[in-house]
């Protein structure tokens, strides 16, 4: 079988047929990031996280875990807390 698209050239090395889908390899730390999103508080008097997803978020009331936060309200990964 051919490793890449007879149409457009791309690689295909890591297409999975069965599931139409690509899977590169993917490093220890690659497939944390996959699962899960990283909310960075802004500093230690702020209630506000930058999200590894690119968003920001700001508490009214309590903590993450006060909230039951589990995953991430814009990706839906697992939310990881991480502080300043």
């Amino acid at each position: 079988m051919s490793k890449t698209c007879h149409y457009c050239g791309a690689d295909l090395t890591h297409y999975d047929a069965d599931n139409d889908t690509i899977q590169p390899p993917a490093t220890q730390q690659d497939e944390t990031l996959l699962r899960e999103c990283e909310w960075i508080e802004e500093d230690a008097d702020s209630d506000t996280f930058k999200t590894s997803c690119g968003q920001y978020f700001t508490m009214i009331g309590g903590s993450i875990p006060d909230n039951d936060f589990h995953y991430c309200a814009f990706c839906g990964k697992r939310l990881r807390e991480r502080g300043v």
